[in-house]
């Protein structure tokens, strides 16, 4: 099959009614079916690409003392197979720029680095082949390489798929000659056991801009968490998604933004952190973007995705080496159930 057929496309009529009849509501329990079925193609499209483009992380936006960092990545996966190599873009005059790499495939996974100047990679990190070592090494650009179809860490077909997951309502939005459904969800959060000291978050309620007409690809999306100490988090994680027509007129991602976005609880008014910075409602406090440059729906060469595939390595001892991923972080971002 060529990469860039487009496969069938599971459509929710959004047609205008006959004059004089009023348009039937969406029922939320047939939405979800629709999205569930589509959604199984979407992720099978996007289960085998390559490509390169530019990541930019943006710490405390806004402020005085903001930091940004940009890198330039390739990636590739296929079924079982990741690789991403970042090449800092700001490297001193003179010097080869530092350049990290990830990479897992059927046997092992592993963290890689090269310093300024350095002639060859310098395995930091290994680990097995099990899920929670794929989750931990793709951690980077799986947000980003599964943007259409993906939240915060699980895809959203994980979610559908979840009894304690409802669609409490939705709602047509016309958007650039465009009919899109926004889908408010909430989320049943059951009890689950956390490491003493170990603070995390899940997801609760939000909201997702999808078009149905465009094989159901996620434009938008704003994520409210709720933390293990029961506390309603500060923080709201806005995902937006831009795209460019592809060969077939399919939806190819072009930019996508991850930001964090104060959301105060309760009554007040502002965030303070630790260091004083003021956050106020609906200020991003950081971010993360990926800029795609070329994206393609085809396979890298399997070879890619070993440690030959990066050239001569230097291999640290066994002692001196991280476990893929570290134990005392527990379950990897992305896998909060």
């Amino acid at each position: 099959m060529s990469p860039h057929l487009l496969f069938p496309v599971a459509v929710l009529a959004l047609s205008a009614p006959a004059l004089g009849q009023e348009k039937p509501a969406l029922k939320p329990e047939q939405v979800r079916a629709d999205y569930q079925k589509a959604l199984a193609r979407l992720e099978e499209r996007f289960a085998t690409i390559r490509g390169s483009g530019t990541r930019t992380r943006v710490r405390l936006a806004g402020q005085a003392d903001q930091r940004v960092s940009e890198s330039a990545v390739r990636f590739a996966r296929k079924p079982g197979l990741y690789r991403a190599v970042s090449t800092s873009l700001k490297a001193a005059n003179g010097q080869t720029p530092a350049e990290a790499a990830e990479f897992f495939n059927k046997t092992m996974s592993a963290e890689l680095q090269k310093k300024a100047n350095a002639g060859m990679f310098t395995v930091i990190a290994t680990g097995g082949p099990g899920v929670k070592e794929q989750v931990w090494t793709s951690r980077g650009m799986r947000d980003f390489l599964d943007a259409p179809f993906a939240l915060a860490g699980p895809v959203v077909s994980e979610y559908l798929a979840d009894p304690d997951f409802a669609i409490t309502g939705v709602e047509e939005i016309k958007r650039d000659s465009k009919t899109l459904l926004k889908l408010s969800f909430k989320r049943t959060l059951k009890a689950i056991a956390v490491r003493p000291g170990l603070l995390i978050k899940r997801i609760e309620d939000g909201w997702l801009l999808v078009s149905p007409n465009e094989s159901w690809i996620l434009y938008e999306a704003e994520l409210g968490f709720r933390e293990q100490n029961g506390h309603r988090a500060d923080a709201a994680r806005h995902i937006s998604v831009t795209y460019l027509a592809g060969r077939t007129g399919f939806p190819i991602p072009k930019r996508v933004e991850i930001a964090s976005v104060a959301r105060p609880r309760g009554e007040r008014k502002e965030i303070r952190d630790d260091r004083g910075h003021v956050s106020h409602d609906g200020d991003i406090m950081s971010s993360e973007s990926f800029e795609f440059d070329e994206i393609q729906f085809e396979a890298a060469p399997d070879d890619d995705f070993t440690l030959a595939g990066f050239g001569l390595v230097q291999i640290l001892p066994v002692d001196q080496q991280r476990a893929l991923p570290p134990g005392r972080l527990g379950r990897p971002p992305g896998a909060p159930r």
